[in-house]
């Protein structure tokens, strides 16, 4: 509803719905859940952990879009996959201490302005091996366009990653 916040200082907020999400103001002190079946469209949210699943349904996925108007961070990583497109709309950030992963069935777009960054304040690089290896810690930006099944595309379509703003990871590779 218009003018409602979710707010959770507990482990987790899960939303879930066969149609559309729409998160206006979202802070969950921990994990923050949102799967639909249709479109989700985040405007301020806030969380550890953030996970955005759009055209999921039955273990699957149909084409479903994810769009960020304004800002949407997590102190952890950020997993976001879609049936169709990502849009992270013009001047709206998307930004991880961590790992920001996005997987779709077609287009990831950044848009004008807008900022997706990860290792935002990745965990230290403290040599190799043993169980504090940095490999081990996912701290970057990975885009996969394209990489979700969500039906049959048209005959010469082509999944594609536009960017207009900016992407980063510092000191990541």
């Amino acid at each position: 509803q218009s003018g409602s916040r979710l707010l959770s200082s507990g482990a987790m907020i899960f939303v879930s719905g066969l149609g559309n999400i729409h998160l206006a103001d979202a802070d969950a002190g921990g994990w923050l859940d949102a799967g639909a079946g249709g479109n989700v469209t985040l405007d301020t949210v806030k969380a550890r952990f953030l996970t955005i699943r759009a055209g999921a349904i039955d273990g699957g996925f149909r084409p479903g879009d994810v769009l960020i108007t304004n800002a949407a961070t997590a102190t952890g990583g950020v997993t976001i996959q879609a049936g169709r497109d990502v849009t992270i709309g013009a001047g709206a950030r998307l930004v991880s201490d961590t790992f920001v992963s996005i997987a779709t069935g077609d287009d990831i777009i950044v848009g004008t302005g807008a900022l997706v960054r990860g290792a935002n304040n990745p965990p230290p690089e403290v040599g190799y091996g043993g169980p504090v290896d940095p490999i081990n810690f996912f701290s970057q930006v990975r885009l996969s366009a394209g990489a979700i099944d969500a039906g049959r595309r048209a005959a010469g379509e082509v999944a594609s990653i536009l960017i207009n703003g900016a992407v980063e990871a510092p000191d990541r590779t």
